[in-house]
């Protein structure tokens, strides 16, 4: 397959959540549900904008997107972000 040169300067980052669920499963969670779950996203929001700032990639070029928790993820990234990001899907 050619790449399709619109995706020519796309950087992918698709990082799993930060903290480990099960016993060797693989599994990954972005935050802790429960009394401290605003304290886990806000650790994990961080963790995403550190992310970000590793790649050299501004908040502005980012499209947010995500499945299940990293759904949520994206949504509270993209609506505490300083700029708008370029999507959310």
């Amino acid at each position: 397959l050619d790449p399709d040169p619109l995706l020519e300067d796309v950087a992918w980052v698709l990082p799993d959540g930060p903290i480990g669920v099960g016993s060797g499963s693989g599994s990954y969670s972005w935050y802790s549900r429960g009394k401290n779950q605003l304290k886990s996203m806000k650790r994990a929001r961080d963790r995403l904008a550190q992310i970000l700032a590793a790649e050299g990639i501004p908040e502005d070029k980012v499209i947010w997107a995500g499945f299940s928790q990293g759904a949520i993820m994206a949504v509270d990234a993209a609506l505490h972000s300083a700029k708008k990001p370029a999507g959310l899907i």
